[in-house]
């Protein structure tokens, strides 16, 4: 009898004699008892066997070769045929190593040799491969019996160490996920199990969470929202939300979260699983992404207003040219000292002053070439204030404190108005209610690197502030980073544009000088511009002459718009000069080609139907290559000095035009002989 020690491990209580050792035991009995006493020991066998045959758990029974060098197999059962996918008749009195030669590389044989050296049993795992991969785990527990034979009793425990890898894998990727993710207790709404990545997040320790309230973790804010989206996430499964939360030192981040509700089979939530993203970074794309979408918003828009406001200025050039020559020409028939001139002064001023506003508006649209100078800006201040008094409220002061002697910038004249008078008309506006005190001041100021933050993108150097400063009703500190940009304003609808701060912030800029601001609500507003001081002496500014003699002369005049044909003529016949009209450019170009030599000047307008003013210069350069030409146009767009020079036009002069600048500039391209004007 070799196998009770077997079965001493189960509870079945399993007792079996292999074959040999049965018919031995069996000729005993038969010498020594009756066959009814054979007959119950056989009977015992065959359930024995029929029991072992049947074990769920593989049976081997292993005799041992001529000094451990090798093990045969004795016996085999139902199961370890299943599990080995062998036939145990093929087995049987079989080497170990020449049915399996993997046991070496698997380890079993060497602990069946130190089970058969030792008598010590031991468990040992093996895995199966098949090309190079497992395709089977099985777990052997090994021992000796004391007739010297070994027993191997082993299942086959692919399913489990599957599932053990699948956990492990599990448990990797829980360990190791950037999305924070935890499970919460129910009943209690506590966190029960939570990864590394979502203590990181939080600024906690994994130990630190456990057993923490989720609801704490969320901001006050957005805590009321909590049920809510509960609530759905049990009614489809999971739920899907951005939240806030807020870290262990208090700072709040935007998280994006998947919330499931795991429930059992009557639909009872079991727990909550939460995965939690930081979306700080995504936000913060996503913000700056809608801004560089406005700005490009913005910018369509500015160059619509900019192609909108070229067309604008153009007709509205062409209607002021016949407002302001009809003027003059009634001016210069009336006698000295009529009280109609007077008027018609008033109406000149209006309309010099619409001009200057089309000149602004052509600047902004960037539909007019800027003319850089050297300019004294105290002068400047100074004629902005004067022609600024006369529209002021007796209810707003001014004082100014514009002493400074040497002001020098490079500038175009009209870029330092504008800003003026953006900034002077804004502190009125400020005032127009309880009045007040407009303060315009300049003054020199040296900047050393980093002494002022809000310069600190000025190189360091010499600067002119330009100060203007109200006492009105302030701006509240939620819009002081607004008010530069376009379209943003704080007057009433129908009072403005928001397009004021904006011009000037851009003209500031491109004179690579800075603007800031200092108010608060109910004590003013003060407006600081910084503009790179010029050393040296300042260009002379253009002053229209004062008309003291006639012209010489035979001028071609071309323009497509009557009034401008008519009032020019009767103007520059005034002057002295013989005028010869046209209201096209193929006419104008018939006309020179029958006599060239009889015209000194060519007067022509750029924007022409059918042949451009360039073009029709070309031509005309082309019969008679010395013909002087003066450009009129209401705007220049892409008009640039290198391609009038190409052209061969002397003089450009923009519309609408006066009759000292007319007369100025057709005496300097012709240099005509002067005699006194009548």
């Amino acid at each position: 009898m070799i196998f009770p020690h077997v079965w001493d491990r189960y509870t079945y209580g399993i007792i079996f004699f292999n074959d040999r050792n049965f018919n031995w035991l069996i000729e005993i009995i038969m010498n020594n008892h009756d066959q009814k006493q054979v007959e119950v020991l056989r009977n015992s066998e065959y359930r024995y066997r029929e029991l072992f045959d049947h074990m769920s758990s593989g049976v081997a029974v292993y005799q041992s070769g001529d000094n451990a060098r090798d093990f045969i197999f004795a016996d085999f059962n139902k199961a370890a045929e299943k599990i080995d996918n062998i036939d145990r008749n093929n087995l049987i009195g079989k080497s170990v190593l020449e049915v399996f030669p993997g046991v070496i590389e698997f380890g079993l044989f060497d602990v069946f040799r130190r089970v058969w050296e030792t008598g010590k049993p031991e468990s040992h795992p093996i895995c199966k491969y098949h090309d190079g991969r497992i395709t089977g785990w099985r777990e052997n527990y090994v021992y000796k019996l004391p007739s010297g034979e070994i027993v191997a009793i082993y299942d086959d425990i692919t399913e489990r160490k599957q599932a053990e890898e699948k956990l492990h894998q599990w448990a990797h990727i829980f360990e190791h996920a950037e999305w924070g993710v935890v499970v919460c207790n129910v009943e209690h709404a506590t966190i029960e199990i939570v990864n590394p990545a979502f203590a990181r997040m939080h600024g906690y320790t994994v130990e630190d969470l456990i057993g923490y309230p989720i609801v704490d973790l969320f901001a006050p804010e957005i805590r009321e929202d909590l049920p809510c989206h509960i609530c759905t996430a049990h009614e489809k499964g999971h739920h899907t939300f951005r939240s806030l939360h807020i870290r262990k030192d208090g700072s709040v981040f935007p998280v994006l979260m998947d919330m499931t509700a795991v429930k059992d089979e009557f639909g009872e939530v079991l727990y909550r699983v939460v995965y939690v993203q930081d979306i700080t970074a995504q936000v913060k794309a996503e913000k700056e992404k809608k801004r560089l979408e406005d700005q490009l918003h913005q910018a369509q828009k500015m160059e619509a207003i900019g192609i909108l406001s070229g067309g604008i200025a153009h007709d509205f050039n062409n209607i002021l040219s016949s407002i302001l020559g009809f003027t003059e020409l009634i001016k210069m028939k009336i006698s000295d000292g009529d009280d109609i001139g007077n008027d018609l002064d008033e109406v000149l001023n209006a309309g010099l002053r619409a001009r200057s506003l089309v000149k602004h508006l052509l600047i902004f649209s960037r539909q007019r070439t800027l003319e850089t100078k050297v300019l004294e800006v105290s002068l400047l201040v100074k004629e902005t204030l004067k022609f600024l008094r006369a529209s002021l409220p007796t209810t707003v002061e001014i004082v100014q404190n514009i002493t400074l002697p040497e002001s020098m910038v490079v500038a175009d004249p009209t870029q330092i108005h504008q800003i003026l008078m953006n900034l002077c008309t804004n502190a009125v506006y400020a005032m127009k209610e309880k009045g007040g005190v407009l303060k315009v001041s300049l003054e020199d100021v040296f900047l050393n690197e980093g002494c002022m933050p809000q310069y600190k993108q000025l190189k360091q150097g010499k600067y002119i502030q330009i100060t203007v400063s109200d006492t009105g009703h302030g701006i509240s500190t939620e819009f002081l980073d607004r008010i530069f940009d376009p379209f943003f304003t704080l007057k009433k609808r129908g009072e403005g544009t928001g397009m004021g701060l904006s011009l000037v912030h851009g003209i500031v800029k491109d004179l690579e000088g800075a603007i800031s601001v200092n108010s608060e609500p109910g004590k003013g507003s003060t407006f600081h511009v910084l503009l790179p001081k010029h050393e040296g002496e300042p260009d002379d500014l253009y002053v229209p002459a004062t008309i003291q003699t006639k012209g010489h002369g035979r001028i071609l005049f071309v323009d497509d718009e009557k009034n401008i044909v008519l009032t020019g003529r009767d103007l520059l016949e005034r002057l002295g000069y013989e005028v010869v009209a046209a209201f096209d450019s193929h006419e104008a170009l018939e006309v020179f080609k029958a006599g060239p030599e009889k015209f000194d000047l060519v007067l022509t307008d750029l924007t022409m139907p059918r042949m451009t003013g360039l073009e029709l210069s070309k031509q005309l350069k082309e019969i008679k290559p010395d013909i002087p030409i003066v450009l009129c146009t209401g705007f220049s767009d892409g008009l640039t000095t290198e391609k009038i020079k190409n052209v061969g036009i002397n003089e450009l002069i923009m519309k609408p035009m006066i009759i000292s600048e007319l007369d100025a500039v057709i005496r300097k391209a012709i240099n005509s002989e002067m005699e006194p004007v009548t």
